[in-house]
């Protein structure tokens, strides 16, 4: 009986195992509302101001590198095992590693190198000629419109809904 009591029961660990896969989903919701907004942004930018279409869907492309950087960073970390994603902290706090810890994921993860690569090159990339234009145009205009507004509402609802998902 003894030796019954040391042995890890499989419901355990299917337990475990269906937990950290609704955590590594509910983190995919709440990537899916940031990749969202970075679409809905760049569109709601374009059609106001044609000529800012390259710079904003440069970077808008370099947030999806971003968002699907960490996707990948808590899927990796959630095949670790409940130690390795502290499900505990907010989700906007998840795949969020030093670069020690994410050069050793991208040494087991090829697809976590590439994203760390186009990261990289990104930051490494001289500022748009446009880039100043674009933020100036955010802040006296966009972000006072509806329909940036509703935008914005849209995507902190549906981040709180991520946020609320319980995976016990």
């Amino acid at each position: 009986m003894l030796v019954m009591g040391l042995l890890p029961f499989p419901a355990s660990d299917a337990h475990a195992t269906e937990r950290m896969t609704c955590e590594v989903a509910r983190f995919g919701g709440y990537a899916d509302a940031q990749a969202r907004w970075q679409r809905d942004l760049t569109e709601l930018i374009t059609s106001r101001h044609p000529d800012l279409a390259e710079v904003a869907s440069l970077y808008r492309d370099d947030q999806l590198v971003r968002i699907e950087l960490r996707r990948r960073v808590v899927m990796r970390l959630g095949e670790e095992g409940p130690q390795a994603l502290d499900a505990q902290r907010p989700l906007r706090r998840w795949g969020l590693l030093d670069a020690a810890g994410e050069d050793r994921l991208a040494e087991r993860d090829p697809g976590v190198a590439r994203l760390l690569e186009q990261r990289r090159t990104s930051r490494g990339r001289p500022p748009h000629p446009d880039g100043d234009q674009l933020r100036r145009i955010m802040r006296e205009e966009l972000m006072h419109q509806p329909a940036y507004l509703e935008l914005l509402e849209r995507l902190t609802t549906t981040l709180a809904q991520a946020e609320a998902v319980t995976c016990d």
